[in-house]
């Protein structure tokens, strides 16, 4: 949930992806990291920075929307989720982080 949109002369545009090369990536190699899902104005753009460091793009999944990206992830068998997201979108990452926890609660219910 990672996006440069605010400082974008139009929200629908990025201007900067330059910070993605600057960014350790690599970091996302460690085998515990088992799915990444990416969605936002960048998600394009980190979907091939991934690929650069070497991550398997078995395990990426690219999301059009929040919901969607909610969706596209599989809690079975984890024990943690991470949301990372940009400080220009801290509530947008609150409600997918509402969304996810709604999801696996009725998930439980339904075990």
């Amino acid at each position: 949930m990672l996006s440069d949109a605010h400082m974008a002369e139009k929200s629908t545009e990025v201007e900067f992806t330059g910070w993605l090369y600057q960014a350790d990536y690599e970091y996302l190699l460690d085998p515990q990291v088992r799915q990444i899902v990416v969605v936002g104005e960048t998600a394009t753009d980190q979907v091939l920075r991934m690929s650069l460091a070497g991550i398997d793009p078995a395990i990426v999944t690219h999301a059009d929307n929040v919901p969607e990206a909610i969706g596209a992830v599989d809690y079975a068998g984890v024990d943690t989720t991470f949301i990372a997201f940009c400080v220009s979108n801290v509530d947008v990452a609150r409600g997918a982080a509402d969304m996810l926890a709604k999801r696996i609660e009725e998930a439980s219910h339904e075990l």
